[in-house]
């Protein structure tokens, strides 16, 4: 009975304990599976260049389990990614923990991730640089993006040490350092405070991707990639579909967002709209996958058949749309004369470039040139016709970074731009910024009412901004020595409203003797200048008509006081008098008040008094010859005291540094009759004056 109880007993012991053995591995053999079935989808979706399902997959065959939440990613739109280029090695399967690090942190480069991409580029740089050999150049970009400058130069640094080829990489290194100065420089510039910059409120960016927003009357069109609940879609596959959407504005925003009406082929995704002048057609990118599973980009019209509803779109011929290639982004005039686009077709300078046609006749698509489009990407065209300027993004130009923003003046007849400018900071940021448009239909300034594209605020994705500058107005100019032409230092430039009759404000002359002021909204204005031992030298503003923020003012030029003992004082050249007038008051006949046309000769004189301490004056007072002696003496005597008075009291100098002495009606300078016995009334009123003569120069 034991030994078959036993026997019993051992055969079921025998037989559980392969699958209690089987039982207690079970969990780590499918945890197994699971992790290779998570790297295998990972490695096929980044083959197929989704880089949104790949980092998740490649993350939960890391972490050997499920614990990715599908909605703590957000994808980037489809017209980002397209402008990172697929990595090489895209085909290729990896398995190591390294290979597989580095490649979520290349999915998060290419899904425009900044602060992921950091994360897991960081946790990379301590592998075999051999086997990836730029981590430090594309960590340094996210720390850049991230707005850690510092640590970005030290890893571009690094990065430059060690790589030694010289290819499109370590150009580009160089480029990223001119832009750390160019940033450094920008956030330094004292204008930041005249621009306003602020995301658009309301529903416009409610997540994901909202941007290239256009205004046409009262409606807004932009595209978005909200979610759209008409779209089924599983938990790890995107949701989020390029589709334009149009707002209608409300008070200061805009409400009622709604989907348009636009046929959307299945598979395809649309945006990047714009209309013609009277908004009755569209201009639109419509994005397909090709064959071989590439995004490509084509330009499609559709005509509005009501208020809410629009035609079947139609492809653009071949003029637009070269075969083989993308076309996106188009612009369309004010004056609805012609179309600009972003393409990548032959005949460019690498890239994306851009190009424009004739809306109202036949004629070939014309590249905007060299001095627009670079080797790297040009994208995002907006001719703003008010002020003749071509708007556009690229990634080509030393800039904050990412795409920038750049204007370049021109006329598109004749296809001539001028060299783009950088619109700066704060309409460019660290990041992404593009797909400029400008409501302004009446100004020549391009920030009046405009909007940029820009991902500063997001971790992913693309959003609305608003951007409005206050155009004010700065002078500069130099004050020099007249007789040296050398530079004046401390000179005291004072800013005067001429309506007013009153200083605005004053400011000394750099040790370069430069000054820099701003002017403000003064219909007339002057500027002065003065320094002990010169005269006083003025000249007016005359502001013009444009967006030029600072205007360069001719030089101030100062004549040194320098006046023997015993002469006259002559009055050295200013703005108003020849150099070497001498220092007279006139009278009205019979007259000892003084006049309006004095005023400036006694100001003129205080203030030569004020510079130079030492100088001492004799008033010598005449008359013409009409009267007897004694009444002109008294006459004489009179116009002296007024001049006197209104230096002592009104000028306040110091009345021992004068002597009067009434003349009567002795030492004529002119002529008082003419040869034939007539009066000559200008000779009397050169006699009737008042001079200025030296007595004492200490």
């Amino acid at each position: 009975m034991t030994s078959q109880s036993n026997f019993t007993n051992n055969s079921f012991y025998r037989k559980l304990i392969p699958f209690i053995v089987l039982c207690a591995i079970m969990p780590s053999l499918l945890m197994a599976q699971y992790k290779e079935d998570y790297l295998k989808t990972a490695n096929l979706y980044y083959a197929k260049g989704d880089y949104y399902s790949a980092a998740k997959y490649y993350e939960m065959h890391l972490a050997g389990k499920s614990n990715v939440k599908p909605s703590e990613y957000a994808p980037y739109a489809a017209q980002k990614q397209a402008k990172n280029a697929a990595p090489k090695d895209a085909a290729t399967p990896v398995s190591s923990k390294e290979a597989i690090t580095y490649r979520i942190a290349e999915c998060y480069r290419m899904l425009n991730d900044n602060e992921n991409t950091e994360k897991w580029y960081a946790q990379s740089i301590g592998f075999d640089h051999s086997k990836f050999p730029y981590i430090l150049y594309w960590y340094g970009i996210s720390l850049r993006a991230n707005k850690k400058y510092e640590e970005a130069k030290n890893q571009f640094l690094k990065f430059s040490d060690e790589y030694k080829k010289d290819d499109s990489y370590s150009q580009s290194t160089q480029k990223e350092l001119a832009t750390l100065s160019f940033i450094s420089t920008e956030m330094a510039k004292k204008d930041i405070g005249s621009y306003s910059v602020q995301k658009m409120g309301g529903d416009i960016n409610p997540g994901a991707a909202n941007y290239a927003g256009i205004t046409n009357g009262n409606s807004l069109f932009f595209t978005s990639t909200r979610p759209d609940t008409t779209q089924k879609t599983s938990k790890l596959k995107s949701p989020y579909i390029n589709s334009i959407y149009q707002a209608v504005k409300s008070g200061n925003g805009f409400s009622s967002i709604k989907k348009t009406t636009i046929v959307q082929a299945g598979g395809s995704e649309q945006g990047i709209a714009s209309l013609s002048p009277d908004g009755k057609r569209i201009y639109f990118t419509n994005w397909h996958k090709d064959k071989a599973g590439k995004n490509m980009a084509a330009i499609f019209v559709s005509d509005a058949k009501n208020d809410t509803t629009w035609s079947e779109p139609a492809l653009m011929d071949s003029t637009v749309n070269a075969a083989g290639y993308s076309a996106q982004q188009p612009s369309v005039t004010a004056d609805g004369k012609y179309l600009f686009f972003s393409s990548n077709r032959p005949g460019g300078e690498g890239g994306f470039d851009i190009w424009y046609i004739s809306l109202t006749g036949a004629a070939p698509a014309v590249n905007a040139g060299k001095t627009i489009n670079t080797a790297y990407d040009e994208q995002a065209p907006f001719y703003h016709t008010y002020s003749q300027t071509l708007v556009f993004a690229s990634n080509g130009r030393t800039g904050l970074g990412g795409f920038d923003i750049y204007s370049s003046k021109g006329n598109i007849a004749s296809n001539a731009f001028a060299q783009p400018q950088n619109l700066g900071y704060p309409v460019n940021s660290v990041k992404d910024d593009m797909y400029f448009f400008s409501g302004s239909k009446s100004s020549i300034h391009l920030l009046d009412i405009a909007m940029v594209s820009s991902d500063r605020a997001s971790a992913c994705c693309l959003e609305l901004f608003a951007v409005k500058k206050t155009y004010k107005k700065y002078i500069t100019g130099k004050v020099i020595d007249c007789k040296t032409g050398s530079a004046l230092a401390a000179v005291d430039v004072t800013m005067e409203d001429t309506i007013k009759h009153a200083g605005l404000y004053t400011q000394p002359t750099a040790s370069n003797g430069t000054y820099f002021m701003e002017v403000g909204n003064y219909n007339g204005l002057k500027v002065s200048a003065q320094k002990a031992g010169y005269v006083n030298a003025a000249g007016s503003i005359t502001l013009p008509i444009n967006e030029t923020d600072t205007l360069f003012n001719a030089d101030i030029c100062l004549n040194p006081v320098e006046i023997p003992k015993d002469s006259t004082v002559v009055i050295p050249q200013d703005s108003t008098s020849p150099s070497g007038t001498p220092m007279f008051v006139y009278f009205d006949f019979d007259k000892s008040n003084i006049r309006d046309d004095a005023y400036k000769v006694l100001d003129s004189l205080a203030s030569i008094l004020n510079k130079v301490q030492g100088l001492s004056i004799e008033i010598d007072a005449y008359t013409d010859g009409k009267g007897d002696e004694a009444y002109n003496l008294k006459l004489s005597r009179a116009r002296a005291e007024a001049c006197y008075d209104y230096l002592v009291n009104i000028k306040k100098i110091k009345a021992d540094r004068f002597m009067i002495r009434a003349n009567g009606k002795c030492c004529h300078v002119a002529e008082e009759t003419t040869s034939d016995g007539q009066d000559n009334p200008d000779g009397r009123q050169l006699n009737r004056r008042v001079e200025f003569k030296i007595v004492a120069m200490k």
